[in-house]
């Protein structure tokens, strides 16, 4: 009886997690597919918030909006997905071929152009090595995290 409890029970949380698993792919599939046409502008407005989200590889203007345009370009990198949202004033960039050593030049990039940090921590493991920066300049907070090769930069307006 106790054996039969336990494991219904354990078929019970196999279940959960594969159901969680699917739900999570299901609203990542979801919210990275447009309307089929990859070269197009998805604009989505709300009465409080207009967002524009462009699905594009390699077709990204880093001196196309103010928040990019005061950080330096880092050229080899292929962009595969950016969001600007102007009335949270933020955008975020990711990144989708990059390496540990490319994003910790980039922030050093970053210092001479007169970022200063607030906090950066890497971890060096040659399996999966982590690398999280959190940085600030006189109008702008930038965040930068690179794992499994995927460098996401995020940036926010404060003035």
């Amino acid at each position: 009886m106790i054996k039969q409890f336990l494991k219904h029970k354990c078929n019970s949380k196999i279940k959960l997690f594969i159901a969680v698993i699917c739900m999570f792919a299901l609203v990542m599939s979801v919210s990275g597919c447009g309307n089929g046409n990859s070269g197009s502008d998805n604009t989505n407005s709300t009465q409080s918030t207009v967002a524009t989200y462009k699905v594009n590889r390699g077709e990204f203007d880093w001196s196309g909006n103010e928040y990019t345009s005061v950080l330096p370009n880092q050229k080899e990198w292929n962009v595969s997905q950016y969001l600007v949202d102007d009335s949270r004033k933020c955008c975020s960039v990711i990144i989708d071929n990059s390496d540990l050593e490319s994003t910790k030049q980039y922030v050093k990039s970053l210092e001479k152009t007169g970022v200063s940090t607030v906090k950066s921590q890497v971890t060096d493991d040659k399996k999966n090595p982590i690398f999280n920066y959190l940085g600030e300049s006189d109008s702008y907070d930038i965040s930068i995290s690179y794992t499994g090769g995927i460098t996401t930069i995020s940036i926010t307006k404060t003035k």
